[in-house]
């Protein structure tokens, strides 16, 4: 894995970076991505604890949106199903 040597050392610790340097090793290609995404996002190498709490918040609303959203169009696709098979039980083509 590529890993920016050059902000971590500006720490000054060398074994905070020697233990980050392991921990980074062992990181999937995904999380990496999902690690420079954030980095990029809050221009800083350095990812706080309150920084990920609030980043895993406005996941979880994004995604509860989401959900909300599919389940609203579900409801909606549901409700015309039920009127369309109405419609052909009655014999009424015009809804169709």
């Amino acid at each position: 894995m590529d890993v920016e040597l050059g902000k971590l050392q500006s720490s000054g610790d060398p074994d905070k970076v020697a233990k980050m340097l392991i921990l980074l090793a062992k990181f999937t290609d995904e999380q990496m991505s999902r690690r420079r995404l954030l980095t990029s996002i809050t221009g800083s190498a350095e990812i706080s604890v309150p920084m990920t709490i609030v980043v895993s918040g406005i996941g979880k609303m994004f995604v509860g949106e989401l959900i909300e959203t599919a389940r609203m169009v579900m409801s909606e696709r549901k409700e015309h199903r039920q009127r369309l098979w109405s419609s052909c039980e009655l014999g009424d083509e015009s809804n169709l």
